[in-house]
């Protein structure tokens, strides 16, 4: 499964100082999406199929958003 760098050295970086200051918070971001990632119950694979037909159902296009 895919993850995310957490791998981030803000010292010597170009960042501005107030990216450099939100480091924890990132951190915390970059974990809640490898979590995300990691998944493995089948909740999305199970749920997406009814959620985009929802989602298609109630555009006021006649085009699709998704392709099939």
């Amino acid at each position: 499964m895919a993850s995310i760098n957490t791998n981030i050295d803000p010292k010597g970086s170009n960042e501005p100082d107030n990216l450099r200051s939100n480091q924890p918070s990132r951190e915390s971001c970059i974990q809640l999406l490898n979590q995300w990632l990691a998944d493995e119950s089948g909740y999305d694979e199970e749920n997406w199929p009814k959620i985009k037909t929802i989602i298609e159902q109630n555009r006021t296009s006649n085009r699709p958003l998704f392709s099939e």
